[in-house]
C-alpha cells in the first residue's frame, strides 16, 4: 500500500515539475523589449554632417514621427527579440541595389482576387510611388500550377499554402530583368509546421517574397463586408506589401520608430502601424534609390488623397510642411484643376490645416444641369480632422468668381474628429428665382473663430429655370 502512495505522490511531483517548465517556457518567449532611448534613435539615422541641407531636414524626426512604444502583451516585440539595424550597419551590410538588367519590382498574383482590376491596379502604382521604381503586374497564376505544400490549420480550418516553398517555386520564376518578386495571393500562409500563421515572408538576398491577403478578408473570419471595405483592404496591402518588398531591399525589421518597417504580429498591430519609413529605414531606402524626397510625399499624397485613404493623406501632406521649399510643397498638393487649396490668410490656419483635408466626392447632378426652382444642387464632401477641434462645413455658388445672391442652402453643425473618416456629409444650396451657377466653393472653417481653414473650388455648369406649364 504504501508502495502505492509513493507511486501516486512521485507521479504528483513528476506532474507538477512539468506544469512548472511548462510556465517557465511559456515566460521564457516572451521578450522584454525596452524601446531605445533618444541618443539611440539619433544614433541609428547616422551622421548626416556631409549632406544636402534639403536631405539633413529630411532624416530629423521632428515632431513627424514617435519613439517607438513597449510592446502590447500580444505584439511582434513582446514575442521575438530584435536587435534592430542602424543606418551604418545597413550600409555594412552590402543590401542588394537595383542595376541593368535587374530593374523592374515584379508582382505576380496568385489565384484570384475580388474586384481584381482595380484592386491590382492601385496595388502597381503604389508600389511604384513608393518605391520610385517601375513596376509591372505579371497575369494571374493558378496556385495549384505552383504544386505547393498546403495544410488546414488547426485553428482557422482553413486551407493555408507554405510560404517557404511558395518562395522556392517564385525564385525559379524571378525574370532576368528583376530586382524583385513579390507573390500575392487571398490564400493563408504558414511558414513552419509548429507555426500558426504569417502574413508574408520575404528572402532578403534571394528577391524574392510572398503575401497574403487572407486574413484582411472579414469573409475570412465568417462575418460580412462593411462600408468601405474595400479602402480598407487597400490600406492594409499597402502596408504589408511595402514592408514586405522593403525586406528584399535588405532592411530588417525596426525598433526605433513608429514605421513601416516595425514587426506585425497580428491584424490589429497591422492596423495601427503606420504607411511611412521613419528617418532610420527612410535614409536606408534612399541609400539604395537616390530618390527626391519631396517628390516621393508629394506622389504618395496623390496617391493616398486619390483613392480616399485620408489618414495617411493627413501625415503626408502634414510632413510636406516640415520640409524644405514647403510653400512650393504646399501648394503642389494642394489640388488639381478641379480642387484648389487657397493660401492661409494667417500662421494658425496654416497650421491647422496642414494635417486637415477636404475632398468633394461628387455633385448631383452633374454639369451641365438644368434644374427647377427651389430643387436642390447636392455636393457631397469628405473630410478628416487632424485635431479635436470643431468645424464648419459649407458649399456655396459662385457667378463670375462672385457670390451667387438669392441661395438657400444647408447649415453646419460643428463636425469634430470623432465622425468616422468614411462619413460624407450632404451639403447643398437652390434658388427659387432663375440663376445660373459656374462655380462651387467647399469652405472649411474653424468651429470657434470662423477663420477659414481650406477652400476647393469646383467648376460646375448648372441654370435653375422656370419650367413652362404645359
Amino acid at each position: 500500500m504504501k508502495k502505492n502512495v509513493f507511486s501516486l505522490n512521485s507521479t504528483i511531483a513528476v506532474l507538477a515539475l512539468f506544469v512548472l517548465l511548462i510556465a517557465v517556457h511559456g515566460q521564457a518567449e516572451k521578450v522584454k523589449f525596452i524601446p531605445p532611448n533618444e541618443e539611440a534613435r539619433i544614433k541609428a539615422i547616422g551622421s548626416t554632417e556631409k549632406l544636402s541641407e534639403e536631405l539633413k531636414k529630411a532624416f530629423e524626426p521632428g515632431k513627424n514621427f514617435k519613439p517607438i512604444r513597449r510592446p502590447r502583451p500580444d505584439d511582434w516585440l513582446a514575442e521575438h527579440k530584435e536587435r534592430g539595424e542602424t543606418y551604418d550597419q545597413y550600409m555594412r551590410s552590402m543590401p542588394n541595389v537595383p542595376g541593368l538588367p535587374r530593374i523592374y519590382i515584379y508582382l505576380l498574383p496568385l489565384g484570384r482576387f475580388g474586384n481584381e482590376k482595380e484592386f491590382l491596379a492601385n496595388l502597381k502604382e503604389f508600389t511604384s510611388l513608393y518605391f520610385c521604381m517601375e513596376v509591372k503586374l505579371l497575369p494571374v497564376l493558378d496556385v495549384k500550377e505552383l504544386k505547393v505544400r498546403s495544410r488546414t490549420n488547426a485553428y482557422t480550418k482553413k486551407r493555408q499554402l507554405n510560404c517557404n516553398n511558395i518562395l522556392v517555386k517564385l525564385k525559379e520564376r524571378l525574370p532576368a530583368d528583376a530586382y524583385c518578386l513579390l507573390g500575392i495571393t487571398m490564400s493563408d500562409l504558414y511558414r513552419e509546421p509548429d507555426w500558426n500563421y504569417v502574413f508574408g515572408w520575404a528572402l532578403y538576398k534571394k528577391r524574392v517574397g510572398v503575401f497574403s491577403f487572407a486574413r484582411f478578408d472579414p469573409t475570412f473570419w465568417g462575418k460580412q463586408w462593411e462600408k468601405d471595405y474595400e479602402k480598407i483592404l487597400l490600406s492594409r496591402s499597402c502596408r504589408m506589401l511595402s514592408h514586405e518588398i522593403g525586406h528584399m531591399f535588405g532592411m530588417q525589421h525596426c525598433i526605433y520608430y513608429r514605421c513601416n518597417m516595425n514587426g506585425v504580429n497580428s491584424l490589429e498591430e497591422n492596423d495601427r502601424s503606420p504607411a511611412y519609413l521613419c528617418p532610420v529605414c527612410l535614409r536606408k531606402l534612399h541609400y539604395v534609390l537616390h530618390f527626391d524626397v519631396i517628390d516621393r510625399y508629394k506622389n504618395l499624397y496623390f496617391f493616398y488623397r486619390k483613392t480616399g485613404l485620408l489618414r495617411e493623406a493627413s501625415w503626408f501632406k502634414k510632413r510636406l510642411t516640415t520640409l524644405p521649399e514647403d510653400e512650393k510643397a504646399l501648394s503642389s498638393v494642394a489640388g488639381t484643376e478641379e480642387h484648389k487649396v487657397l493660401n492661409k490668410t494667417n500662421k494658425h490656419d496654416a497650421l491647422r490645416s496642414s494635417g486637415d483635408l477636404l475632398e468633394v466626392v461628387s455633385i448631383e447632378p452633374s454639369s451641365p444641369a438644368v434644374l427647377d426652382l427651389g430643387q436642390k444642387l447636392h455636393v457631397k464632401v469628405r473630410y478628416y480632422l487632424d485635431t479635436a477641434e470643431p468645424v464648419k462645413i459649407w458649399a456655396r455658388p459662385y457667378t463670375h468668381d462672385s457670390i451667387t445672391r438669392g441661395y438657400g442652402a444647408h447649415g453646419s453643425p460643428g463636425y469634430r474628429k470623432e465622425i468616422r473618416e468614411s462619413d460624407i456629409i450632404d451639403c447643398w444650396f437652390r434658388f427659387n428665382s432663375p440663376k445660373e451657377v459656374d462655380e462651387v466653393s467647399v469652405k472649411m472653417c474653424d468651429g470657434k473663430t470662423g477663420n477659414e481653414i481650406i477652400v476647393l473650388s469646383c467648376k460646375i455648369n448648372a441654370r435653375w429655370v422656370r419650367q413652362k406649364s404645359e
